[in-house]
């Protein structure tokens, strides 16, 4: 299923890990960086919601009259102050304060907003700005370095036209104390229903001051913590906000070792006011000069520097000698970004050093090996050379400068030609790195540029991010044409002869077949996207699993796969769902995966898939995500192993094949291309099929010659349905049409089978018309039926020796024996 366009609510006063990971960080490298011992510090805020304030122009107010509404009628008062307001205007600051023992840190953030309704808006929040003129709409993020997104001014601002792609959405929000609560009080329809959702009973404080203004404080607590909004009790603005520090506490102490003795968050925001003149030239924005103007906000990557300049980067040596590019100028120069701490650096530096050994004699190549991680010392990085006898110029990064590169992984690999233009980069190192490199070194020393093929490469990529991104945005009231339902035929090379059809599944979905029980074959299927129930070869059912899971989660795809003692284990979800969900071999629900996801949302995920990636007979769990959170690699108790972040909107995951040490990668989906990911997260090898944006992939693994044979399908429209033939070189083999129309169940797209109890694999394809359509391998109908009604799900299997069909409709569960005619 196509995941929905409906934006997110972000979640206020919730910090979302990649915000608890990014204050744990500016904490961790404040300390280790030596700027800790701040006798200036002004002394924290506490973190008791319930006590006296601390910041400037804060007091109690014993003198304050009592107020006369109760908590939630000052909340509804607020809302609707905000809600009304025809301009918004303040200057707000989030303030972290953090200590332990003599080690403090004091840090500001932006966190303000002017808005003249109804398409006016400048927004100032951790690392983005928005600035909507009433013309046009602009974004600027700190992560995307000289990316502008523009696009024309919506008619009227609201949640949707801020929210209104990922990464610009991450960076508005995944800060530590969440998405801003102003903007939700401004631009939501009913913002208290989210703001106290999962929360107790909010509870009035005693009031106090904030900048000569009296506030009602209310109190709200979370399964988090304990937060407290300061209301002026005249105006109804929101004054001050002490947000929770639970989560941030936790991961403070897991990273710093100890336990703090003060952490505060709070946001202040003393000038602002409601139905204020904004001067105009709050909502005006220049785009600065060199800015690439974007649809999308694309993620950091090296490729976005081919062809052009080398960035401005400050590297030296170890003596200090400065490493700019003036050190550089007139020659060509591979630089390679590790760390000693990093494996895949360490194990590349062999080869590194072979490829430097080649052109060490050419006093117009240079090579350096530039040490990222600021924590390794100087005599760490030698000790790292001296063991493994690498000769390399070894630099580092002091002025931490090497973000310019915009590099997302180590290590990697640049190229920089004698003009100070990035030909090339990569970040694969495979052993014949030494003669790839002289080949490209070569290439660019005869005056030739080689930056074409890898810039083409990326520019298909952000062609198919792009389309996946439209497509997400289309409104929810647009139709997507449904194919009618084909009336019933036979096929015609073989005969249906029905089995059998149970009627305890009342609403079936996909069917999946079981690894056989007792020497009898048995399948699950989905029922009503909220049950699973197995059911023997005879039909019947032998157990229903009903998990708690949740009103709002649902279960419509399962991933089923057995460990080293043939239990079976199986995964479910459903796309673009907060949460997928491990079962074992008695159908009990011993996971659910994010476990903090339904209280820190994401953008949903896209697939979920249990596999033996390393051949030691435990598989992992394996996630892919619709937004930028990537891939990510899951112990079965919950914990996350390891994240490709290289990888985004990751709609499909497939096992790819074992080589001689049965190890496997994951072939997935990645923006419509295919990516293959090694079982330590690296990706080993990206792959595009030439002007196709794939939505899902199957393979089937032949034993006879170790080749694996791919399939998937593409949409140049939305209704359409185009099946393609490829391989792992990116080459179309041969394609065929499906009819038009969407499935209105999440029903699996691609499925293989056999027609013949000693025959080959052929496809086995659902139309959206009710048809099921039979391809070989090789792309060539072999037969078609239409069912003649909607299908839920199928399965190809072997039931008492004999191929069998199995059908999901409204109807029931069927299955048919396949009789050669």
């Amino acid at each position: 299923m196509k995941r929905s366009a409906t934006p997110r609510r972000p979640s206020p006063f919730v910090p979302t890990n990649f915000g608890i990971a990014v204050a744990a960080f500016c904490f961790g490298l404040t300390v280790l960086l030596g700027c800790g011992k701040d006798n200036t510090t002004p002394s924290a805020p506490s973190t008791d919601a319930s006590a006296s304030a601390s910041g400037t122009g804060v007091s109690t107010a014993d003198s304050a009259s009592k107020p006369k509404q109760s908590p939630r009628e000052i909340l509804a008062e607020t809302v609707k102050a905000y809600r009304n307001a025809k301009t918004y205007s303040d200057q707000g600051k989030v303030r972290l304060v953090a200590a332990k023992g003599d080690e403090k840190i004091d840090r500001e953030i932006s966190f303000s907003i002017a808005l003249e309704r109804p398409n006016k808006i400048r927004l100032e929040i951790y690392n983005a700005n928005v600035v909507c003129d009433g013309k046009k709409l602009y974004a600027t993020n700190l992560d995307c370095l000289n990316q502008i997104v523009e696009r024309d001014a919506p008619e009227t601002i609201n949640l949707k036209s801020i929210y209104f792609e990922p990464i610009l959405t991450a960076a508005l929000t995944r800060g530590p104390a969440g998405a801003s609560t102003q903007l939700l009080f401004l631009l939501d329809d009913n913002p208290l229903e989210y703001l106290l959702k999962d929360a107790q009973e909010p509870q009035l404080l005693d009031p106090a001051t904030f900048d000569g203004a009296s506030c009602n404080r209310v109190e709200i607590t979370w399964p988090h913590g304990k937060g407290v909004l300061w209301i002026d009790e005249k105006k109804f603005v929101i004054r001050r906000i002490v947000f929770p520090t639970d989560l941030l506490r936790e991961q403070f102490a897991a990273d710093l070792g100890g336990k703090l003795d003060t952490l505060s968050l709070v946001a202040e925001f003393p000038n602002a006011q409601i139905d204020a003149p904004v001067d105009d030239k709050a909502f005006m924005f220049e785009i600065p000069t060199g800015a690439e103007k974007m649809k999308y906000f694309l993620p950091p990557n090296p490729a976005q520097l081919l062809g052009k300049k080398a960035p401005d980067f400050k590297f030296a040596d170890l003596d200090g000698k400065p490493f700019t590019p003036g050190t550089i100028s007139g020659k060509t120069t591979v630089l390679f970004f590790w760390a000693a701490s990093q494996g895949a650096s360490k194990a590349s530096l062999p080869e590194l050093q072979k490829a430097f050994e080649s052109a060490k004699e050419d006093s117009n190549t240079l090579f350096a090996a530039v040490g990222v991680d600021a924590s390794e010392t100087d005599q760490q990085l030698k000790e790292v050379f001296k063991t493994q006898k690498i000769t390399v110029p070894l630099i580092r990064d002091p002025q931490v400068t090497a973000g310019l590169f915009r590099i997302t992984e180590l290590p990697t690999i640049i190229l920089i030609d004698s003009k100070g233009i990035v030909q090339d980069c990569a970040t694969k190192v495979t052993p014949d790195l030494p003669q790839i490199l002289a080949e490209k070194i070569k290439k660019l020393k005869a005056g030739e540029n080689i930056f074409d093929a890898p810039l083409n490469k990326y520019k298909s990529e952000v062609k198919n991010y792009e389309r996946d991104l439209d497509a997400a945005a289309q409104p929810e009231t647009q139709v997507i044409p449904q194919a009618k339902i084909a009336d019933a035929s036979e096929p015609k090379t073989f005969r249906l002869k029905p089995l059998w059809k149970n009627d305890e599944v009342k609403i079936p979905g996909n069917v999946y077949p079981l690894p056989p029980k007792d020497g009898k074959g048995r399948f699950v299927v989905i029922d009503n996207l909220k049950s699973l129930a197995v059911i023997d070869a005879d039909g019947k059912t032998l157990a229903v699993s009903k998990p708690s899971i949740g009103d709002q989660e649902l279960i419509g795809n399962l991933s089923v796969c057995a460990d080293a003692k043939g239990k079976t284990l199986a995964v479910g979800f459903l796309s673009s769902s907060q949460r997928c969900h491990i079962f074992d071999d008695q159908w009990n629900l011993t996971l659910s995966f994010p476990v903090d996801a339904l209280e820190h949302p994401h953008a949903g995920i896209a697939d979920a898939r249990l596999a033996d990636l390393d051949g030691d007979g435990a598989p992992e769990l394996y996630v892919g995500y619709w937004g930028v959170v990537g891939l990510q690699a899951v112990s079965l108790d919950g914990k996350r192993i390891w994240t490709n972040r290289q990888l985004s909107i990751v709609s499909r995951i497939v096992t790819g094949d074992p080589d001689s040490s049965k190890r496997r990668d994951l072939i997935c989906l990645n923006n419509g291309a295919v990516a293959a990911v090694d079982n330590q997260g690296k990706t080993r090898a990206e792959i595009a099929v030439p002007d196709r944006a794939l939505h899902t992939i199957e393979k089937i693994e032949r034993a006879k010659d170790d080749l694996s044979v791919w399939c998937g399908i593409t949409r140049s429209r939305p209704e359409e349905n185009i099946v393609v033939g490829f391989n792992l070189r990116g080459e179309e083999l041969w394609r065929y049409e499906l009819p038009n129309g969407l499935p209105t169940q999440p029903i699996e797209q691609i499925l293989y089978g056999r027609l013949a109890a000693d025959g080959p694999f052929v496809w086995v394809l659902p139309g959206a018309d009710g048809s099921v359509h039979f391809l070989n391998l090789d792309g060539k109908k072999i037969d078609s039926f239409n069912v003649g009604r909607g299908l839920n799900g199928l399965a190809v299997a072997s039931i008492a020796g004999k191929p069998a069909l199995l059908v999901s409709t409204a109807r029931g569960l069927e299955a048919f024996e396949i009789q050669p005619k």
